[in-house]
């Protein structure tokens, strides 16, 4: 072994384990220090890098039918100690033996703790890791008879402890005051804006001196006494602090409640809210992968395109400079998979349309017909002047003329309408007229 350290500086900590060697000879103590080195080592990691708090599970429900007792449900916690806190099978507690609480009396008993039936009356349930010797085994003595025996427990076995807490033994070790909240608190109250801005530059640099420039801080135990783990609390002030039925509205799960930020519980987040998140977090590789397949799909059309002019009129481009007749300048345009869409009349929105669209487009004057070639998606690549094919109709211009019609008929209906209303009322006042004078002869 090299233990050469003139060169350069070391030192040591406390963990120490066995160093086995030929000729040794083992006792108790080397298996012991053994145990406690792997020991201490997994909880230095479970205290460093998870935290404490419940893992998962530890859920707290009243019996079926309701009676005095709470059940702790099957799950694990980690105390601030890093001890692995197992529950494997519903636990039942029953309240009315913990010492904390007053047992509901019986007929004709007066209360036990009257005098403790005031106040605030919430519980909080704690948790905690403990163990206990078992297995007990013969040991021999080397130096008695065979008569001679004692025993020893051969096992250490892991459990839990449940207790009620008036207020919770554990915390989590928080700065009183936030960046935010200080540098908000600056800019309350009648002081000058000179004088707040002072005040907000020497809360930041505070906040540097203390939070850039000095290192994370470890991990240490914040519990005053026994390292519980605070499950929920029940709350007793309906029944004046006197253990009776537990109710499931007694029961606060999540007053007092601490988690250990486990990558399964953001799992279990993200998948409440959004289940296709849950299933990307369990294979990202199948959501980026398809994402790239989608990407080099896109690529390959783009690089397998056709090239094609952007020129306004393609076809006399290509009789001009390529020598084609226009004939076949109209079968290469229909070889490079090109869709003639319509024929529209160009106006100034039409044209201002066409030109974000295009791949290219060259000023052509207003109201010109041209034929617009697209690819298969509809995308417009140019246009050329129409051919004035024989028969051909201007639907714009039928579109507008049946539109003036229909208006010239619902003008002329809607006279008709309003000249039948005014007969209708003219009429209608005469027998009105008619009708008050034959009441005025009756009451004659």
């Amino acid at each position: 072994m090299n233990t050469d350290t003139t060169k350069k500086s070391c030192g040591y900590n406390s963990y120490k384990r066995t160093r086995y060697f030929h000729g040794m000879l083992l006792t108790e103590r080397d298996f012991q220090e053994e145990q406690i080195y792997h020991q201490e080592k997994r909880r230095l990691l479970n205290r460093m890098l998870h935290g404490w708090g419940v893992v998962c599970g530890l859920g707290l429900k009243p019996t079926k039918p309701e009676s005095s007792k709470i059940i702790v449900s099957p799950g694990m916690a980690l105390d601030c100690h890093g001890n692995e806190i197992v529950v494997c099978n519903d636990f039942e507690i029953d309240l009315k033996k913990l010492p904390d609480l007053c047992p509901e009396p019986g007929k004709g008993e007066k209360y036990p703790c009257a005098e403790r039936q005031t106040g605030d009356c919430k519980y909080y349930i704690g948790i905690k890791y403990t163990e206990a010797p078992t297995d007990p085994v013969p040991v021999y003595l080397p130096g008695g008879n065979c008569e001679e025996k004692t025993c020893e427990y051969s096992r250490v076995r892991e459990g839990f402890c449940v207790k009620l807490f008036k207020s919770p033994p554990c915390h989590a070790v928080l700065p009183k005051t936030g960046l935010i909240e200080n540098i908000l608190n600056c800019t309350k109250g009648d002081a000058s804006n000179e004088d707040k801005l002072k005040c907000v530059k020497k809360v930041l640099d505070d906040f540097l001196a203390s939070f850039c420039d000095q290192p994370y801080p470890c991990h240490v135990c914040c519990c005053d006494g026994e390292p519980y783990v605070i499950l929920g609390s029940i709350d007793f002030t309906s029944t004046k602090c006197v253990v009776t039925s537990i109710k499931q509205e007694m029961i606060r799960i999540n007053d007092g409640r601490r988690y250990v930020r486990t990558p399964m519980l953001w799992d279990f987040f993200f998948a409440s809210f959004s289940p296709q998140t849950s299933q990307f977090l369990d294979n990202p590789f199948v959501l980026i992968c398809r994402a790239l397949g989608l990407l080099d799909g896109q690529l390959e059309k783009i690089m397998g395109a056709p090239a094609v002019s952007g020129r306004v009129d393609t076809v006399n481009k290509m009789t001009s400079v390529n020598r084609m007749s226009e004939e076949q300048a109209r079968v290469e345009i229909a070889k490079q998979d090109l869709v003639y869409n319509k024929t529209v009349t160009l106006t100034a929105a039409t044209a201002a349309n066409m030109a974000g669209r295009a791949v290219s487009l060259e000023k052509i004057d207003p109201k010109t017909r041209v034929d617009l070639v697209t690819d298969k998606t509809g995308k417009v690549l140019f246009y050329m002047p129409a051919e004035e094919a024989a028969g051909r109709v201007d639907i714009s211009g039928l579109r507008k003329e049946m539109d003036a019609k229909i208006a010239e008929i619902q003008k002329k209906n809607a006279a008709d309408l309003k000249a039948m209303e005014a007969a209708y009322q003219k009429k209608l006042a005469e027998v009105n007229k008619t009708v008050r004078e034959m009441k005025a002869k009756i009451n004659k």
